[in-house]
């Protein structure tokens, strides 16, 4: 179940070139400020997630503008970025470990095996909503508040034969050496332990320009759903191969193809597609939380689209917040650590409530929040269905 959940992360095998990290630092800040770092990859070879620190420095800004910071203290996010390796990370880590965190929140950090370990010599808790690596769902000191395209696609396997009553299904994914593989052999023993009864993999080389072969080859075995498990910077091209190739069936994907420039070049080729997230969709203005974040975004960024990435990093800056807020005495790593350990039932910030015991999934220690909430693509906009899918039973399919 490991290998399973890193492999259905965004990258979690994904390496480049190392470079020294990017940071923007505290000069400046008042001395009483409450710091919270934040590592995230950008301007990488394996890709770019800019938003989710955007939509985290959105977030210090609400907190500090309206809800007068963290008891009268303003908050300071720190942010470096990393160009995905290893290295990079573990630079990320000692650089923010000397501004004196009191926390630091994980945004895509593919590095996380390097950056955990400076952070956990220190006693620094480790917070996020997007984990892209193993390490990020098992370390002691790691707090992941949703569980990433791990716990999505576990959801969609509970939704298509829970509620679509699916029996013949089809994954095709980007194949990453390794990893993958092996997670492709667990799904496999899920999804028979599910009741289906049609299971066929269809991996794709990361390097391959054309998906329509592939595609084509999805089609012809006539699947009642297709969960596809790709990049970010890969949907639209998924989504446009499968209109080319009149792939009719009920197509799913994780929520990093739920952004609203996706979902716009992608145009009717995603209508009625399944989008499965630990967020509520960006379009829910009927929630007071996803409400906030988007009057937030038009005031401080308005450039920022809405998506899961910048939903993520608001949401996280969001909860720890709050988690601080309702410190007595000294806002110190410590303190923090021991007030998400003793979350039961925590409400989160656009996304289930968590608690961080370290026994949703077992083997997934870190993971607090096994959740991922269903939408349905309608004219263009993410509408939910039903009510959030659990995908701990799912997980729990395999040992």
């Amino acid at each position: 179940m490991v290998s399973c959940a890193a492999a259905l992360t965004l990258a979690a095998c994904s390496h480049g070139s190392s470079s020294a990290p990017t940071t923007s630092g505290s000069s400046g800040t008042p001395s009483n400020s409450v710091v919270v770092g934040l590592i995230n990859t950008e301007n990488a070879p394996v890709g770019s997630f800019p938003d989710l620190r955007r939509g985290a420095l959105v977030a210090e800004r609400y907190v500090n503008d309206t809800l007068h910071g963290v008891g009268g203290r303003p908050l300071k996010l720190d942010t470096c970025t990393t160009t995905g390796t290893p290295e990079s990370s573990q630079a990320c880590s000692n650089k923010l470990l000397a501004e004196h965190p009191v926390a630091v929140i994980g945004g895509v950090d593919l590095g996380a095996a390097a950056s955990l370990p400076p952070l956990a010599s220190n006693h620094v808790p480790y917070v996020g909503g997007t984990p892209a690596a193993t390490e990020a769902l098992t370390s002691a000191g790691s707090f992941m508040l949703t569980g990433g395209t791990a716990t999505e696609v576990l959801a969609e396997v509970a939704y298509a034969v829970d509620t679509l009553h699916v029996t013949n299904l089809a994954v095709v994914y980007s194949d990453v050496p390794g990893l993958l593989s092996q997670a492709a052999t667990l799904l496999t023993t899920i999804v028979h332990k599910k009741g289906i009864t049609q299971f066929r993999l269809f991996p794709v080389e990361g390097s391959t320009p054309d998906v329509v072969p592939v595609l084509s080859a999805v089609a012809s075995r006539h699947p009642q759903a297709v969960i596809a498990v790709f990049p970010a910077q890969d949907c639209a091209r998924i989504m446009q191969g499968v209109a080319s190739v009149g792939l009719k069936t009920h197509m799913m994907y994780p929520s990093f193809c739920g952004s609203k420039s996706v979902l716009s070049a992608a145009g009717s080729a995603v209508e009625g597609s399944v989008i499965a997230s630990g967020y509520l969709p960006f379009t829910d203005t009927s929630d007071a939380d996803v409400s906030t974040y988007l009057t937030a975004v038009q005031r401080y960024d308005p450039s920022l689209p809405p998506s899961l990435l910048s939903q993520a990093g608001f949401s996280d800056v969001m909860v720890l917040q709050h988690l601080l807020a309702g410190i007595h005495g000294s806002l110190t790593p410590a303190a923090l650590t021991t007030a998400l350990q003793a979350t039961r039932n925590q409400p989160g910030f656009m996304s289930h409530t968590f608690t961080c015991d370290g026994k949703q999934i077992p083997l997934l220690a870190a993971l607090c929040n096994t959740y991922a909430q269903i939408s349905e693509v309608n004219s263009g906009t993410l509408q939910t269905v039903g009510t959030w899918v659990d995908s701990a039973p799912v997980a729990r399919l395999v040992g």
